[in-house]
């Protein structure tokens, strides 16, 4: 995943992987199912930045390999 929402000022704003990388301090959820996000830099093994979910949840397709087909909202989905 490479956007999110970020949350300023109380509204849920997108937000690039560049940006998410840079505002690490900043409440993110998945632009989908709504569950909280971390942005993750490359590592030095060759894994390429990414946003992924802080707990994973069938209901959202991303990561597409853990999707069950039906969307939902994350159980524990940011208001």
């Amino acid at each position: 995943m490479t956007e999110c929402e970020v949350k300023v000022r109380g509204r849920w704003l997108p937000c690039t992987l560049y940006e998410a990388l840079t505002e690490r301090g900043e409440l993110m959820r998945c632009k989908y199912c709504h569950g909280p996000v971390q942005a993750l830099k490359e590592s030095s093994t060759g894994g390429r930045a990414h946003i992924e979910h802080l707990q994973s949840h069938p209901g959202c397709r991303f990561p597409v390999s853990k999707f069950c087909g039906v969307e939902s909202k994350h159980p524990l989905a940011l208001k």
